[in-house]
């Protein structure tokens, strides 16, 4: 049987997007180049999130960490 991953993966659909990953930045968080991201923008990040930013009008995936400072790793 066929299996839908949207019914699985998307809770929010206005609020969710695709995106594929290029680089090997992230490779500590599991993500590899070439992986497809399940984005949703309805959730509420926190610390140790793993967050997807425009910096410089370009998308970047890092590691969200509030203490002991907010920053992007």
């Amino acid at each position: 049987k066929r299996q839908n991953l949207h019914e699985y993966c998307v809770r929010h659909p206005s609020a969710t997007y695709f995106l594929r990953v290029s680089g090997s930045s992230m490779e500590d968080g599991r993500i590899h180049d070439g992986d497809v991201l399940v984005v949703d923008r309805s959730l509420t990040a926190s610390h140790g999130s793993i967050v997807v930013a425009c910096i410089h009008n370009e998308f970047t995936v890092k590691r969200l960490l509030l203490r002991p400072r907010p920053c992007l790793m």
